[in-house]
C-alpha cells in the first residue's frame, strides 16, 4: 500500500487493492462465524450467500441480516443490486412469500418486471407471475410477460389498449382459441 500512496498513477489499483483486502477479511469471519466457505466471492455473491443462509437458518432480522447492511455499507452496494439479488435468491430458494412481501414493501427500485421474470424461470403458475406483471407500468414489458406466460385475452388487452394491430395479430396467430381469434379480427377490423 505505501508503493501506490507514492504514485498517482497508482492510486486506483490501491483502492481496488485496498477494498479486495477488507472483502477477504470479512470473508474469513463470515467463514469462522458460519462454518461456510466465502473464499473468492465477489461482493454480490458474498451478499447472495449470506441471503442463502439467512433463509436456510431461519435466521431473517438477526445477525446474518445485519452482516448483509454492514457489507451493503461498506462496498457502497446500490439500492437495485441489492434488490435483483434479493429477488434471485427468493426466487431460486421458493420463498414466495418473502419475494411478495418484498414487491409489497414499497415501490420497487429495480421495477416489477424481474419479479416476473423470476417467478417465470422458477414455473411458477400464471396466477403467481400475474401479481407482479399487473404492477408493470410499460405497457410493452406487460405484452412480453403475457406471452411467454400464455396468457392470451391479457396480452390482446394490452395489445388492444396501445393500438397495435402487429401485436394483435401475433396473439391472434398463436392463441389457438377460436372466440378470442374472431374477437381479435374484429378488434383488427375496427382500427
Amino acid at each position: 500500500s505505501l508503493l501506490y500512496n507514492n504514485n498517482r498513477d497508482l492510486l486506483f489499483h490501491k483502492i481496488v487493492t485496498d477494498e479486495q483486502i477488507e472483502l477477504l477479511e470479512i470473508q474469513q469471519t463470515l467463514k469462522i462465524r458460519t462454518d461456510k466457505d466465502f473464499n473468492n466471492l465477489t461482493v454480490s455473491e458474498t451478499l447472495y450467500k449470506l441471503m442463502e443462509l439467512s433463509i436456510d437458518t431461519n435466521e431473517s432480522n438477526n445477525k446474518l441480516e445485519q452482516e448483509i447492511q454492514k457489507i451493503i455499507k461498506k462496498f457502497k452496494v446500490s439500492e437495485k443490486m441489492y434488490y435483483n439479488l434479493r429477488v434471485q435468491c427468493y426466487a431460486n430458494k421458493n420463498q414466495w412469500g418473502l419475494l411478495h412481501k418484498l414487491a409489497n414493501e414499497r415501490k420497487s427500485p429495480i421495477g416489477y418486471k424481474p419479479f416476473a421474470q423470476a417467478c417465470i424461470r422458477q414455473h411458477q403458475p400464471p396466477s403467481e407471475i400475474e401479481k407482479y406483471i399487473e404492477k408493470i407500468t410499460s405497457t410493452e414489458d406487460k405484452f412480453e410477460l403475457y406471452v411467454e406466460i400464455t396468457l392470451w385475452r391479457k396480452a390482446f388487452d394490452v395489445a388492444y389498449k396501445m393500438k397495435d394491430p402487429n401485436r394483435m395479430q401475433e396473439v391472434q396467430r398463436l392463441c389457438k382459441d377460436p372466440a378470442l381469434e374472431r374477437q381479435i379480427h374484429e378488434a383488427l377490423s375496427r382500427l
